[in-house]
């Protein structure tokens, strides 16, 4: 299993987590061509999975050779996806040489609540991810994850290695830095602010608020 680590790229979809995805699946590394911003694949069906006494909800699109499960951080839904341009094309992007499975963990999105209405250990998300993967017939899988999405990739890497062929981190740590930063002042300076999402303040915005608002799941 390979591993990329990626600090301070634009974010999803971005040259650089799609030039590694591109190597990693054997295939020819091309750049994008920037004026293309129309989604090339139809919006999947939601489907749903039981795990527990809740269920996921994911989607699969998306033909290519080799499977990608593409985990984004709290804030967003699996349908609205399709309705922020900037998730939209990353999917777009990875559709175009993968299989992308995409998903909201418990307590999220259109997924069912989270186990005794508490938030999930690590562990309890890793049992979404494998029963998403078991559901959509994914035996080995290319896992992208941001920011606290990265140490439950982690942890179900370290748990399957042999369910996970590539592991792209980014924008995330196998831990949280607040009592590291607290004794270490030198690296206060060094953790840079987020990117901004392209469109500007007031779109990436009301992105967000539209995004937040759907975030948690109704139970």
């Amino acid at each position: 299993m390979r591993t990329y680590r990626t600090m301070g790229v634009g974010g999803w979809g971005s040259q650089a987590s799609t030039q590694q995805l591109r190597t990693a699946s054997g295939r020819a590394s091309t750049r994008a061509d920037p004026r293309a911003r129309l989604i090339s694949v139809e919006r999947p069906e939601t489907k749903y999975v039981a795990v527990g006494d809740s269920e996921v909800a994911y989607q699969v699109v998306g033909s290519g050779s080799c499977d990608v499960l593409w985990m984004y951080p709290l804030g967003s839904h699996v349908d609205l996806v399709w309705q922020i341009p900037p998730y939209a094309e990353s999917v777009d992007r990875l559709c175009r040489f993968s299989r992308v499975i995409i998903l909201d963990r418990r307590g999220s999105g259109a997924s069912g609540p989270a186990p005794g209405g508490a938030v999930p250990s690590w562990k309890a998300f890793t049992e979404d991810i494998g029963a998403v993967l078991d559901a959509s017939q994914s035996e080995r899988v290319a896992i992208v994850a941001t920011r606290e999405t990265g140490q439950i990739a982690i942890l179900y890497a370290g748990m399957h290695p042999e369910r996970v062929s590539e592991l792209v981190l980014l924008n995330t740590t196998a831990r949280y830095l607040g009592a590291w930063v607290r004794t270490n002042s030198r690296t206060r300076g060094s953790i840079h602010p987020p990117h901004r999402i392209a469109g500007g303040p007031l779109k990436r915005q009301r992105w967000t608020n539209m995004a937040c608002k759907s975030a948690a799941s109704a139970g």
